[in-house]
Order: C-alpha cells, then sequence, then structure tokens
C-alpha cells in the first residue's frame, strides 16, 4: 500500500505546461518539464502506451477519420491535431486545463509531431507489410514516391487520476506576434465506475467528430433523431449553397440550435477545398409539447433543388433527470397494430392490457384521467456491455414514440372540421348525444420502443388503473429484457399475469381460478360482484403480494358490467400450507365453482406446488410453533401459554393426551418426550455445546463486533463488544475469531454461561439438521468460500460459522455464509442445501441473498 502511495504521489507531482507551438516546428522527440526540482523525463517513445495511439503520420492520419481529434480508451487519452508544416503565420495550439491540472494529476504518456517520411514504410524484405502499408498508403491518397507533405500532425497522450480534464485544441493565424483565434474546440475527460478508465463527457461522446463516425452515425441513426436529449440532424450539404440551409418548427413544442458544425476528412492535402459539406446540427428543446422540424438545404445529390427534411416529436419533462427536457422522434413507419388515436389505444387496451411485444417493438399504453394530470413516467433503456468488468451496461435511446391521445375537442355543428369531430366520435363507438356521459378527461399515454440485441428497457407509472402496488413508490414498474438475438421478453410479473379483461378470461381458462406459477400462488376471478376472505392452515403461509382490478376500458360507464380481480400470493417460508379462498359471489362463467380450499407444497427455494387436500402431512402432536418438529421451542410457547403470556398458532394440537383439555400435564408429557429423539422430536441435551455463531463486525469506524451463539438445543445467547461496566449485555476484549490456540471457543462459551447475555430461541425445526452439519463438521474443515459478490463499503459483515469437533476432539469453526460489504458463502453443494433450509429461521439469511449466489455462479 506505501508502494501504491508513492507511485501516485509521484503521477500527482507532474506538472504540465503546454505553449503554443509555430507550425513549422520539425518532427522530434518532445521533453516534457516536470515540477519543482524533478529530472526531466522523455515521453517521446511508447513505453506507456498500448498499441492503438498512432506511432507515424499514416496512422495518425487514419485515427483521425477514425476517431477523430479526441479518444479515451481505458486510462488514456490521446489527443490528435493535424497542422501545416513551414508555414510561420498558422497558430496551432493543445491546451488542458481543469482540476487535474490544478491539483497536478495530469500526466504526459507520449507526445510527438509525426511528418511524413518514406522511412515509415516496414522492410521490403518483410513483403505482407510492406504490403499492406502501401495499400494503406494508396488508399488514404498518397502516391509512392512522396518525399514530403505540407502538413503534419501532433500526438499527445495523458493520464490522470481521479480530476477531470478540459483539453482545448486551438487554431488561426499570427497578427503582429500576437495569436488570432479562428477556431476552438473542448474536449472534456473523467471517470464514473474507475479511474482506469476514462470517459468522454462533452457532446462529441456521442456525436460525430470524424469521417467514420459520421457515416456511422447516419447508418445506426437516419439523417436526423434524437440523441441524449437533443434533436440532431447529419447530412451532406452542398458547399456553395450552405448558407441556405434553415429550418421550420412547427407545433406546440419548441427547441433551440445547440451547436452547428462540418465534418472534414482529413487528407494529405490539407485545408482541402470540397463540394460537400458534411454537416451537423444540434437543438436542444426549450419548452414541451409536440414539435416538427422541416430541415431546408441543398443536398449534394440533388443540386437543382432545394431538399426537405422533416421529422416530429415529443418534447416532455424527464423526472428521472432532474426535471431536465426529454425528447422523442415519433416515427412513422410504425407497425399498424401501434395506436395512433383514443379509439385504437382503447382497443389495445382492451386486447393487450398495457403491453405488446411484436415485429421488434415494445407498446405500453397507460389509461389516464383528470387528461394526465398527476400522472409520471420514467423510462431506462440500458444496453449490456459484456467487455469491461467496471462498466456492465450503458445507457442509450431506443424510443421511437411517444404520443398522448385525449378526447377530441368538441366542434359545433356548422364550423371548421365538424366532419372530422363527429369522425372520431363515431370511432369511439359515440354518437353526439353521447357526450354528456362520456369521460371527456380520459387520455391514453403511447409509449413505443425498439430495442437492440443485448438490452433492457423499463416503464415506471406512478399511477395506473388497478391497484398495482408492487412498491411503494411506484404503482406500476415493467421490464422488459432483450438477448443476443434480438428477441424480447417481459421480465416482470406481467409478463405472464394477464393485465386486462381478454387475457384474463384466456387465462382462468387455461389456470383455473386459483393457479401457482414458479414462487407465486395466482387467484382470480371475473364477476359483477364477489369477495374472498383467505383463511389458512399449515406450517407454511403465503402472503399477499398485491391486487389489481380490471374492467373493460371504454369512454362511458356501464352500470353492473363484469370486472375481473387478480391477487398474487407469495410463500414466507418452506412447508405446507392448505388455504381456504372462501369465496363468496355469482355463478358467472369465469367464477369458482364449488369449495375453494386448496393445498399447497413449497420448497427450499419457494418453488410452490399445488397438491391434494388429502396429501397434507397431519400436524406432529405438540408442535405449537408450526415448525413441523416438537422442540423445546414448543415447551417454552405452552409454558406461556398456561400462564397467559403467549399464543399458541392451533391450541388442540397441545393436547398431548388428547382428553380435551390443554393444562400443566400437556407440559409434561411434552417435557417428557423431549428425552428422546424421533424423527419428529429434536430432544434435549443436558449439556449442549456451542454449534453455530452468528458474529457481526465493522471495523471502518472503530471496533464493533456483536455474536450471538446457538447451543445444541437451540437457544442463543447474544453479547456485544462495549464497556460492560456501563452497558448490559456486553464484553470488553475483541473475540478472535481466527486464532489457532483455541481462545475463541472459551470466549463462545463464556458467553453461553454470562448471565448478562440476552436468551432467543432457533426454530426447532433447524435444531436437529444444524446438530447434524456440526457433528459431521471434520469432513468439511477443508473447504473454503467460494462465490463472493461485491456489495457496499463500510456496511460491516455478518458471518454464519458451524462449530464441531475435529478427530482429535478439539474445537473447529467453519465460516459457511457471510453479507455486508461483500455477499459469500461455502464452496460446498451439502452445507448450500444446509444454509437454503434454515434461511426461513435465522434472521441473517435471506432466500434472495442465496438465489444471488446460485446465479453469480
Amino acid at each position: 500500500m506505501n508502494l501504491l502511495k508513492r507511485l501516485f504521489a509521484l503521477a500527482a507531482s507532474v506538472s504540465i505546461v503546454i505553449t503554443a507551438v509555430p507550425s513549422a516546428v520539425a518532427s522530434a522527440d518532445i521533453i516534457v518539464p516536470i515540477d519543482t526540482a524533478s529530472v526531466n523525463v522523455g515521453v517521446a517513445n511508447k513505453r506507456y502506451c498500448p498499441d492503438w495511439v498512432p506511432n507515424n503520420y499514416l496512422e495518425a492520419l487514419e485515427f483521425s477519420n477514425t476517431h477523430g481529434e479526441s479518444y479515451a480508451k481505458g486510462e488514456y487519452i490521446c489527443i490528435v491535431q493535424q497542422r501545416p508544416l513551414h508555414n510561420d503565420d498558422a497558430y496551432y495550439d493543445i491546451v488542458c486545463s481543469g482540476k487535474c491540472v490544478e491539483n497536478k494529476e495530469l500526466r504526459y504518456e507520449f507526445s510527438k509531431n509525426m511528418e511524413f517520411s518514406p522511412e515509415d514504410a516496414p522492410d521490403k524484405d518483410n513483403t505482407e507489410a510492406y504490403e499492406n502499408y502501401m495499400n494503406r498508403l494508396r488508399a488514404a491518397g498518397i502516391s509512392e514516391d512522396t518525399e514530403e507533405l505540407d502538413n503534419y500532425f501532433r500526438v499527445e497522450v495523458y493520464t490522470t487520476l481521479f480530476q477531470d480534464l478540459d483539453v482545448t485544441l486551438k487554431s488561426g493565424y499570427y497578427v503582429d506576434g500576437e495569436p488570432c483565434i479562428t477556431s476552438s474546440r473542448t474536449f472534456t475527460f473523467g471517470y464514473t465506475s474507475s479511474t482506469l478508465i476514462k470517459e468522454q463527457f462533452d457532446e462529441f461522446r456521442f456525436l460525430p467528430d470524424c469521417y467514420e463516425e459520421y457515416n456511422d452515425f447516419i447508418k445506426e441513426h437516419g439523417n436526423i433523431c434524437t440523441y441524449n436529449g437533443l434533436i440532431i440532424f447529419c447530412g451532406d450539404v452542398l458547399a456553395s449553397k450552405a448558407d441556405d440551409f434553415t429550418t421550420e418548427q412547427h407545433g406546440d413544442g419548441m427547441a433551440e440550435e445547440l451547436m452547428s458544425y462540418t465534418i472534414p476528412y482529413r487528407s494529405p492535402k490539407m485545408n482541402e477545398e470540397t463540394d460537400i459539406l458534411r454537416t451537423v446540427k444540434a437543438y436542444k428543446p426549450v419548452s414541451v409539447g409536440e414539435i416538427g422540424i422541416d430541415f431546408l438545404y441543398t443536398s449534394p445529390d440533388e443540386p437543382e433543388e432545394e431538399k426537405k427534411s422533416s421529422a416530429f416529436f415529443t418534447i416532455e419533462i424527464d423526472e428521472r433527470n432532474y426535471n431536465k427536457l426529454y425528447v422523442v422522434e415519433n416515427k412513422t413507419d410504425l407497425p399498424e397494430w401501434v395506436p395512433t388515436d383514443l379509439a385504437s389505444a382503447l382497443d389495445f387496451d382492451n386486447k393487450y392490457g398495457v403491453s405488446h411485444i411484436e415485429d421488434g417493438y415494445i407498446c405500453c399504453v397507460r389509461r389516464m384521467e383528470n387528461n394526465g394530470k398527476g400522472y409520471t413516467t420514467r423510462r431506462y433503456m440500458k444496453e449490456i456491455k459484456n467487455d469491461n468488468e467496471y462498466d456492465a451496461y450503458e445507457s442509450y435511446e431506443c424510443q421511437v414514440y411517444s404520443k398522448v391521445f385525449g378526447f377530441p375537442d368538441i366542434i359545433a355543428s356548422g364550423n371548421e372540421g365538424y366532419d372530422e369531430y363527429v369522425a372520431s366520435l363515431k370511432k369511439l363507438g359515440l354518437k353526439e348525444r353521447d357526450i354528456d356521459y362520456a369521460k371527456k378527461d380520459v387520455c391514453y399515454s403511447v409509449d413505443v420502443f425498439k430495442p437492440k440485441p443485448s438490452s433492457s428497457v423499463s416503464i415506471y407509472w406512478n399511477k395506473s388503473r388497478g391497484n398495482y402496488m408492487l412498491d411503494q413508490s411506484e404503482s406500476c414498474v415493467l421490464n422488459f429484457s432483450v438477448d443476443k438475438d434480438g428477441v424480447i421478453k417481459e421480465t416482470d410479473l406481467f409478463g405472464w399475469i394477464p393485465d386486462c379483461l381478454s387475457e384474463l378470461r384466456e387465462y382462468i381458462k387455461n389456470n383455473g381460478n386459483v393457479s401457482i406459477n414458479g414462487e407465486y400462488v395466482v387467484f382470480c376471478s371475473i364477476g359483477r360482484s364477489f369477495r374472498i376472505d383467505p383463511q389458512q392452515d399449515g406450517i407454511s403461509e403465503i402472503s399477499k403480494l398485491f391486487d389489481y382490478n380490471l374492467e373493460s376500458g371504454g369512454i362511458i360507464d356501464v352500470a353492473g358490467g363484469q370486472y375481473g380481480e387478480v391477487v398474487i400470493y407469495k410463500p414466507k417460508r418452506s412447508g405446507n400450507v392448505t388455504v381456504d379462498f372462501n369465496y363468496s359471489g355469482g355463478t358467472d362463467t369465469y367464477e369458482p365453482k364449488g369449495d375453494t380450499t386448496y393445498s399447497f407444497s413449497i420448497d427450499d427455494d419457494l418453488n410452490v406446488s399445488l397438491i391434494n387436500n388429502d396429501d397434507v402431512p397431519a400436524l406432529v402432536l405438540g408442535d405449537c410453533n408450526y415448525d413441523g418438529v416438537l422442540g423445546v421451542s414448543d415447551v417454552v410457547s405452552l409454558q406461556k401459554w398456561l400462564l397467559g403470556s403467549g399464543k399458541l398458532k392451533k391450541p388442540e394440537n397441545a393436547d398431548m393426551d388428547q382428553n380435551g383439555v390443554i393444562d400443566v400435564f400437556d407440559l409434561l408429557s411434552m417435557k417428557k418426550q423431549l428425552v428422546n429423539v424421533t424423527d419428529n422430536c429434536c430432544g434435549i441435551i443436558s449439556d449442549p455445546k456451542p454449534m453455530l455463531a452468528v458474529v457481526y463486525e465493522n471495523h471502518a469506524w472503530g471496533a464493533q463486533q456483536d455474536i450471538t451463539v446457538y447451543d445444541e438445543n437451540g437457544t442463543g445467547y447474544n453479547m456485544y463488544l462495549g464497556n460492560n461496566e456501563r452497558d448490559e449485555n456486553t464484553y470488553n476484549e475483541l473475540v478472535d475469531l481466527h486464532n489457532e490456540d483455541g481462545k475463541w471457543y472459551k470466549a463462545l462459551t463464556d458467553i453461553m454461561k454470562n448471565e448478562k447475555a440476552v436468551k432467543s430461541r432457533m426454530s426447532d425445526d433447524i435444531v436437529g439438521i444444524t446438530r447434524e452439519m456440526t457433528a459431521e463438521l471434520r469432513e468439511h474443515k477443508s473447504d473454503k468460500i467460494g462465490t463472493t459478490i461485491g456489495k457496499m463499503w463500510d456496511a460491516g459483515q455478518k458471518t454464519i460459522y458451524l462449530i464441531g469437533n475435529d478427530t482429535d476432539g478439539k474445537p473447529i469453526l467453519l465460516e459457511i455464509f457471510s453479507y455486508g460489504d461483500c455477499l459469500e458463502w461455502i464452496d460446498c453443494k451439502e452445507i448450500q442445501e444446509y444454509l437454503k433450509k434454515i434461511c426461513y429461521s435465522l434472521p441473517v439469511l435471506d432466500i434472495r441473498l442465496i438465489h444471488e449466489l446460485e446465479g453469480k455462479k
């Protein structure tokens, strides 16, 4: 660590000062001055640079047409500037500024003036390399007998530590020895996730600034598009008519020009005149609404007439980005099933619900009231990146349509537009006499996306029809994933549960009123008036995750019409449970018929299976806490109940002698049974030893430690590091659980014997299996932690240890699971299955963490 700090200090000590250079400077190695009394360091070699940095004129020429004047990759930032040679009046400069320069964090890694030279060609004996170089030379427009060109390239490469870097490229000419700047462009670089991965933060991170980027941008996005919150035009303009380029806007929204520039094709002839101007114009939105923009210009392909390119956009407030304005281009070449007015949005809602996937598009439709006031939408589009462990995904834009369709404005007979108004009512199934009964404040939002392969789209709605409360802060969340082949799948619950009446009818027809899907239990019905009152009995339990109602989308309410209800349940733990939904309602086609009692079996992964009611195992006599076995916890529960201070889930199960009366004799009978260990009774050990410990430690802000030790009867003893003269339930000395002298074992047994320790109970169902694991722990002492997932800083770490004995009788401690700053578990299938079984009874464990570890593998 000290060495690393010294290296950082050395890098930070470099002070870079870049001065204006006349264009007549000859090609030479550049020596970079180091601040204070440091020695000069030569940087005209590429000891520290990757192979992609240009090393001669031809490479720099190709680089500038591929990447432009600026490029960042890994930890390196490369700047390339073409300059005239032997022209003392020309002024060119590269100026670095920003916090990294002020704090002396900037470091030169490479710097060189690259003139053309015939000596750059490989040796002719290397036939393949020589021929390749000559082909590239000819492609660049340089003849084989060229000795010198009238320009050169200045190439500089930098690295920085933590601060942002601004690099300004200036050009112009000298007047009386003073530079007159005619062009200046600044590029900004920094990092987001790792200091070893530099990124460009200015507009040229996404806007093209070289020949190949320009062509690629048009190929991917077209001549007109929206990107990164801007409206962008890219197109070839006839140079002689460049001044005639104009735009016309119409609609409620408004955009203003942010920047306009042309992209040269870098050639061996610097400042060569051309008839084609590769033009880029960027416009930023300034007001909300729909907007159409006509771009009027003369194209080199059609020099005799003015060309008109039009596009249509919706400008909205982007709540995900500090309420900045968000722009969506409304494409006109969408599939026919995409809604284009209120009537088609209603039809979509009744047929597909809130979302539909087809033809490579995602369409999300939301019904809103009060003309959409109070409704908000947040959209997230991410492209998955697998080639960089620090940057798993990158935001991008794939929305191609965003509209809100409301009730048509009322137009009186005889006025302009009346016929169109009547036609729009007809599409809604209305006549003019129905207007007074129509919900004229109803409108629909329509969002359409065309995602790339290996990407994802998420939509967050604050309101939606029904009770879609998956989260306290959001009413509806829609998630979509796209695999590498471009196949789109809805990954939220609405990918398989119905969200409109037509889907609900089909769902009930195929699955019944009560069904299962993975870890979910679904109840649904369609009727005119009904209710359910679920009652449960069993070791496991299902709890309501959320519910929602479905009605036919319409403009006029229909009294007494059918509606649907969907209720989603999720189990809390493994085991069996019988649920009587107590349905009361009518006898319509899609309502339950007869008994509505169902039994479910839930495995350790919380996957649900539907089983016959008769197949549910009988509850073990004396199992008062419903964990499936008779144990110490049941004795404690019954004893508290007899004293009037506790509750029993099913009191009749505590009637050990089956005489219809629960009394102290049942308690005595239960204690007697605990003396013997059976399949349904884990028994009592007279002199219990420690078998499991849960330890929390955090040393970020001083030593913190909290230990809970469980003995072989399942009793937990908790104490924490503190001042036991002042605090209760504390000990004075940090317990080192990794020492080899066995002191840790004495420290744990001392906690068990300490009267200050706060006691708790391990569930009886995991006492027996924990005993079994500790009994054979010597066979696992060589097992090590396997899968590890980084989590958060300074969260501390909570770790589970199993405690047993080695072959020589000495105590051994085995770490099996840990969570906090990182999530990890032992690389042993048997112990992993054990962790699954205990995760519903031990507070530190959660099946979702287990599933995350399994997914990581």
